[in-house]
């Protein structure tokens, strides 16, 4: 498990689990990980803290931020086999979503493309 949360790092002792700080980039993770293990967990809070306290502004920089640190270089070591599959699990206190790609989906072109905003707790 890679996190920077205390709460997380003290259920990976509880459990027995393997813990190490978050890089701060996927190109970083990506140069630590050892490529034969399969399962790796990292837990990305950047969205969590602005939330709490309705920054709307830093949320969207903070989402933008992920996006090019995270999102689009996993994207980048699906696409080119470095990574077997990649899941992402947004979770709030509301609801929680999934979403699991692997190279194959990556040919599903004719898939619906859908807005975050789709996505979003709806009132």
């Amino acid at each position: 498990m890679w996190s920077n949360d205390d709460f997380a790092r003290a259920l990976t002792l509880l459990c027995g689990i393997n813990h190490r700080k978050s890089p701060d980039t996927a190109e970083s993770w990506l140069r630590q990980v050892d490529s034969s293990t399969e399962n790796q967990l990292i837990v990305l809070d950047d969205l969590l803290n602005n939330e709490k306290y309705n920054d709307a502004y830093q949320w969207r920089e903070n989402l933008k931020k992920l996006e090019k640190d995270w999102f689009l270089p996993l994207y980048t070591a699906l696409k080119n086999n470095r990574i077997h599959s990649v899941r992402i699990s947004s979770v709030n206190e509301k609801f929680s979503h999934d979403f699991f790609v692997k190279p194959s989906s990556l040919w599903k072109f004719w898939s619906t493309i859908k807005p975050l905003s789709f996505y979003a707790d709806k009132p």
